[in-house]
């Protein structure tokens, strides 16, 4: 996060890979969906070609797994972020 904190989207982008795949890997959901919504808010500061589509994917996959977890804060969160793009 600090990556994207200081728009290195490169490093940001290979971080959150790695942190999607070893959240997949290791079944830690709730982790997995945090990462996802925090993924996709930098692709959306990003917004390089792509990045619109992916981060939508990835706050749909945030969204399945909150909702499945009762992650209120973070199904909420992410629900506003689309509120926002829809604005």
């Amino acid at each position: 996060m600090l990556a994207d904190a200081t728009s290195n989207y490169e490093s940001a982008e290979d971080y959150f890979n790695k942190a999607l795949k070893f959240c997949r890997s290791a079944d830690y959901r709730p982790e997995l969906a945090r990462s996802c919504s925090n993924y996709s808010l930098m692709l959306l500061s990003r917004g390089e070609p792509g990045d619109l589509e992916k981060a939508t994917e990835l706050q749909d996959e945030a969204i399945a797994i909150a909702t499945e977890l009762g992650m209120q804060p973070l199904l909420e969160r992410v629900l506003a972020q689309r509120e926002i793009l829809k604005a």
